[in-house]
């Protein structure tokens, strides 16, 4: 039996950085990328089904790997995790129709043996549940900026966590009702036409956009594709509570630390 909050983890990183299509020659086909080997690892032990392919090229000089699911038994359980659980608009009114298409298509000329019953219905997800870590680990941003000479010091680094989508603005300002705080902004792509959205905490101080609001829920529910870039981010985040960047031995540390967790994210 797989843990719900696994599930539920697994749900809010596909929303993310999955796909799930259909061709009318091929069928369908349910994918995961991402750089992170042992996030896909875990995801094809635990379901106990589909592969992963390592991609020819790189991204940001990572490599790059796909999980992929094609066969129909295989996606008939992965369109029943979905099914009912999505959050975001868009995957749900996707996942909707390709059930329908699922339910309907022919195998050599025959129905397949299972139906599934759409539940139309979405989940608002709460800090209770694992979705949005899985969702942070293909969305979310934790970062060091470094500024030069500012405030009568060489460098002034400050600490931001952020995650972002197009449109949905509701998850933003429900996302900012949970943790109390939260800054959202939002810009239009002149390309697209669509609004991408996110929400920003940042700083160090105990305040409305203090990134510390955000530490007991990932306490609870671990990220893993950011899980170690999470675990130096917190550590700069104490270092700039005790305020050593403003001591001038200290700054090389915590330049190259924060340069390292730029680097990565």
């Amino acid at each position: 039996m797989i843990n719900n909050h696994w599930l539920e983890w697994f749900v809010g990183l596909y929303e993310g950085d999955g796909s799930l299509n259909f061709f009318s020659e091929k069928g369908f086909r349910f994918s995961i990328t991402s750089t992170d080997l042992k996030t896909l690892e875990n995801i094809k032990q635990t379901l106990g089904f589909g592969r992963i392919r390592k991609f020819p090229f790189k991204e940001k000089h990572l490599d790059k790997w796909n999980y992929e699911v094609e066969d129909r038994f295989n996606i008939y359980v992965i369109l029943s995790i979905l099914n009912g659980n999505l959050v975001l608009y868009k995957r749900y009114y996707e996942c909707v129709k390709l059930i329908n298409i699922f339910n309907n298509y022919l195998y050599k000329g025959k129905p397949y043996m299972y139906t599934i019953i759409i539940k139309y219905e979405q989940v608002i997800p709460n800090l209770n549940d694992a979705w949005l870590s899985g969702f942070v680990d293909a969305e979310g941003h934790f970062g060091c900026p470094v500024e030069v000479k500012r405030k009568h010091i060489p460098y002034y680094i400050s600490i931001i966590f952020e995650v972002g989508q197009n449109d949905e603005l509701w998850l933003f300002k429900h996302l900012q009702k949970l943790f109390k705080g939260g800054i959202i902004h939002s810009k239009r792509n002149k390309k697209s036409g669509k609004i991408h959205n996110r929400i920003i905490f940042k700083g160090s101080k105990i305040g409305k956009n203090n990134v510390s609001l955000v530490f007991s829920y990932f306490d609870r529910f671990s990220l893993r594709t950011k899980h170690n870039i999470f675990i130096k981010w917190r550590i700069m985040h104490k270092y700039l509570l005790d305020k050593k960047h403003l001591d001038r031995d200290y700054i090389p540390k915590l330049i190259k630390l924060a340069r390292d967790i730029n680097s990565k994210t």
